[in-house]
Protein backbone atom coordinates (compact mmCIF):
# COMPACT_ATOMS: atom_id res chain seq x y z
CA UNK A 1 0.00 0.00 0.00
CA UNK A 2 0.96 3.26 -0.79
CA UNK A 3 0.55 4.78 2.80
CA UNK A 4 2.86 1.49 3.91
CA UNK A 5 5.69 2.72 1.67
CA UNK A 6 6.16 6.11 3.57
CA UNK A 7 6.45 4.74 6.96
CA UNK A 8 10.28 5.31 8.31
CA UNK A 9 11.69 2.06 10.10
CA UNK A 10 14.47 2.34 12.39
CA UNK A 11 15.91 -0.95 14.09
CA UNK A 12 17.95 -3.97 14.02
CA UNK A 13 15.74 -6.64 12.46
CA UNK A 14 16.96 -10.79 11.60
CA UNK A 15 17.05 -10.98 8.23
CA UNK A 16 17.10 -14.40 8.22
CA UNK A 17 14.23 -15.04 10.23
CA UNK A 18 11.26 -13.01 8.19
CA UNK A 19 8.48 -14.23 10.20
CA UNK A 20 10.00 -12.51 13.42
CA UNK A 21 10.89 -9.53 11.48
CA UNK A 22 7.35 -9.37 10.03
CA UNK A 23 6.19 -9.89 13.81
CA UNK A 24 8.58 -7.11 14.95
CA UNK A 25 7.30 -4.67 12.46
CA UNK A 26 3.39 -5.36 12.90
CA UNK A 27 4.35 -4.56 17.01
CA UNK A 28 6.38 -1.55 16.46
CA UNK A 29 4.43 0.24 13.40
CA UNK A 30 0.66 0.76 12.57
CA UNK A 31 0.39 -1.93 10.27
CA UNK A 32 -1.28 -5.34 9.18
CA UNK A 33 0.82 -8.10 7.57
CA UNK A 34 -1.51 -10.06 5.29
CA UNK A 35 -0.02 -13.20 4.52
CA UNK A 36 -2.01 -14.24 1.36
CA UNK A 37 0.28 -17.40 0.29
CA UNK A 38 3.52 -18.89 2.40
CA UNK A 39 5.31 -16.77 -0.18
CA UNK A 40 3.37 -13.88 -0.74
CA UNK A 41 3.03 -10.80 1.90
CA UNK A 42 1.43 -7.72 1.74
CA UNK A 43 1.56 -4.48 4.57
CA UNK A 44 -1.51 -2.67 4.40
CA UNK A 45 -2.59 -0.15 7.56
CA UNK A 46 -5.43 -0.32 9.80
Amino acid sequence: APAVAELRVMGTYPADQPELTLAMLEKALPIKVNRLLPWWVTLELP
